[in-house]
């Protein structure tokens, strides 16, 4: 028996079932790699991907495991704010139990093995729950911006921390979820181990298609965290200029003066009156009165 040829038939009817059965959802792009020799990929890469896939879901799934955790022992943790985190531990968490088992699998077996269901499934939840990952951050990001520069206006309730977190499920389901009502589609990738959306596709829908979830599921909460964190930065520097003009220091100390008094409405700034020995200069003062609107 000649097993070289028995080892280039097996080789070839399992590369031709392959192509035939991921036909309905492979993208035509890779048959010039297969056709070349480029793919499929060495089996040491697919050990090496579903091993450090293992690797991240694990770790993924014990870290915001444990969070959660903490945030339902601990009442004291449960601020609304802090729901916003929760519900970043979540998205992480799903992607970690839900998604990347399947790439770990495929990866082992060196091809996608769920099938067009699989394919849908998995374009789905990975996009369900990074989207909603990447739009929780952005909401965390106004929450602290708003915290920080609008303090004396902004309250988030539990009400509104609520509505916020649905209204992210909701916002990153209408990203991903298109596909599945017949704009554009969901393909297997180059490695044949995952599937993603269809970028390669240059007809005028599924181009539409990409662009509407670059720019409003990827650069739209990339851009408020960047705005955000800006105007934080730039808040706290102006801030601290202030303080440096009239040389006062944000350290307390025993003998400092203090220049926050609280009231029954809750915490008021009250203008520093000079002494006569007083470290502070005259002018630094009236600085500080000016900058702060207690000028009388």
């Amino acid at each position: 028996m000649d097993f070289n040829n028995a080892t280039t038939f097996n080789e070839n009817f399992s590369s031709e079932r392959f192509r035939r059965v991921h036909q309905p959802y492979d993208h035509q792009h890779w048959d010039y790699f297969f056709e070349r020799g480029d793919l499929p990929a060495p089996a040491w890469m697919h050990y090496a991907t579903g091993s450090y896939i293992l690797l991240v879901s694990l770790t993924g799934s014990i870290g915001n495991a444990l969070l959660l955790w903490a945030f339902s022992c601990a009442p004291t943790l449960r601020s609304p704010s802090n729901l916003l985190i929760a519900n970043l531990a979540v998205a992480d968490l799903g992607l970690s139990l839900f998604t990347f088992p399947l790439i770990t699998i495929s990866s082992y077996q060196k091809q996608w093995a769920f099938g067009k269901i699989g394919c849908d499934y998995y374009v789905v939840t990975a996009g369900l729950f990074g989207l909603g990952s990447i739009s929780t951050m952005a909401s965390i990001s106004v929450d602290r911006w708003c915290s920080i520069t609008k303090w004396s206006q902004w309250h988030l309730t539990y009400r509104r921390a609520y509505i916020w977190m649905m209204a992210i499920w909701l916002y990153s389901f209408a990203m991903i979820g298109p596909p599945l009502m017949g704009w554009s589609r969901y393909v297997i990738e180059g490695f044949q181990t995952s599937c993603t959306f269809d970028w390669l596709t240059h007809e005028p829908s599924s181009v539409a298609f990409v662009w509407y979830l670059i720019i409003l599921g990827f650069l739209l909460p990339l851009f408020v965290i960047f705005l955000c964190y800006t105007q934080i930065i730039s808040h706290l520097v102006r801030h601290r200029t202030i303080m440096s003009k009239a040389g006062f220091s944000l350290r307390p100390s025993e003998g400092g003066r203090k220049f926050v008094r609280a009231s029954d409405s809750g915490v008021a700034f009250e203008p520093v009156r000079p002494r006569a020995n007083s470290t502070m200069g005259g002018q630094c003062i009236q600085i500080l009165n000016h900058e702060l609107g207690l000028e009388t």
